[in-house]
């Protein structure tokens, strides 16, 4: 005979807020769910470092303030009900005035793994759309040179890829371009 199948208990935003305050781990809340945050490696770890140096470094000449987190920030995607850590978001909005979590991205970056690869392509991203501020979202591939940029402009988001050292990623609502080879400096390709 069957055992009766066991309902998934949900959290209320309450108790997640208070989870992550205690846990060694990071999770993503989707309405009540939580889900663990995985490891990342050591070459994740650089590319996500390159890309937030590299964006603090060329916004440092920008008049617009802002503000650039990595991995441990969540966002808000949908109030009380969806948050997601990004590997790096930046926020230009002078809304920020939530201590736990950023609300208005301009920019949001995932580092590409095998293990949340499709994830963060596809239903990831139609997540992220639905952020009003989010104008881009990048792609960045850890085992060869290969970037995937989406801009928003005139509610429509176009693609562009990039897959040499010597190309520039546009971040044209930023005003700024950022170097292949910036992203992935020192990072060795296994």
């Amino acid at each position: 005979m069957a055992q009766p199948h066991k309902k998934k208990e949900l959290l209320t935003l309450n108790e997640y807020l208070e989870l992550e305050e205690t846990s060694e781990i990071k999770h993503e809340f989707y309405y009540g769910e939580i889900f663990s945050m995985a490891g990342t490696t050591r070459v994740h770890n650089e590319i996500e470092g390159n890309i937030t140096f590299k964006l603090k470094k060329e916004l440092k000449n920008i008049k617009k303030e802002h503000f650039i987190y990595s991995e441990s920030v969540k966002i808000e995607i949908t109030k009380n009900y969806h948050y997601a850590y990004p590997d790096v978001v930046v926020s230009c909005s002078e809304k920020e005035d939530d201590p736990l979590s950023i609300k208005h991205p301009i920019l949001i970056v995932e580092v590409l793994s095998d293990s949340t690869r499709e994830y963060d392509m596809n239903k990831k991203f139609e997540f992220y759309k639905q952020i009003p501020s989010l104008k881009h979202y990048l792609l960045i591939e850890q085992n060869q040179y290969f970037i995937n940029s989406y801009t928003k402009q005139n509610d429509f988001w176009y693609h562009k890829s990039y897959s040499k050292k010597e190309d520039l990623v546009e971040l044209l609502h930023l005003d700024i371009k950022v170097s292949v080879k910036d992203i992935y400096d020192n990072v060795q390709f296994v």
